[in-house]
């Protein structure tokens, strides 16, 4: 699995955090990405990894063979989203349907790129203006984190051998 394909998968967990809350973390719900991280990275070879009652996930790697005696590294990352916004539902087939209406659009797909969320856009170059005032128009009813950028493909999209579009 590629790493736009990891990270579009883990926007999907439910992760916003209970600011009413006293705990840590402050929602149970926060466990669900924590506990899919620890099964990812025992599929990649991290045999100690484990997630604690704090919902920290660790997990370690042996040191490459003539480096044990350097420092060791260690990576930190939160993983529940601001209550302000919400980290429920977010779904890039969702923000692709958004986009059916618009008759110049030929293809699409909604990817991440650059840290950002990207509307991968396949149609005739004259039309392009009026797609990316569409595409305006439909993030100005989305919440920020959910807003694309608009990029244009100048051939069709990639598709697998059943004629999916590739992602």
């Amino acid at each position: 699995m590629r790493a736009y394909e990891r990270l579009l998968d883990y926007v999907k967990v439910y992760t916003t955090s209970d600011p009413e809350s006293g705990t840590h973390p402050s929602a149970a719900r926060e466990f669900d990405l924590a506990h899919k991280l620890v099964e990812e990275l025992k599929a990649l070879g991290v045999e100690d990894a484990r997630v604690d009652e704090h919902c920290y996930v660790y997990g370690s790697l042996p040191a490459t063979p003539g480096c044990e005696e350097k420092p060791a590294l260690g990576l930190i990352a939160h993983m529940d989203t601001a209550p302000d916004a919400s980290g429920e539902n977010v779904n890039p087939e969702e923000l692709e349907k958004l986009l059916v209406p618009c008759a110049d659009i030929q293809e699409c797909i909604v990817k991440e790129k650059d840290k950002k969320i990207c509307a991968l856009i396949y149609c005739d170059p004259a039309k392009q203006d009026a797609v990316k005032e569409f595409v305006t128009g439909v993030n100005r009813g989305l919440p920020l984190y959910k807003r694309m950028v608009t990029e244009f493909s100048a051939q069709p999209l990639p598709r697998n051998a059943m004629g999916k579009l590739l992602r």
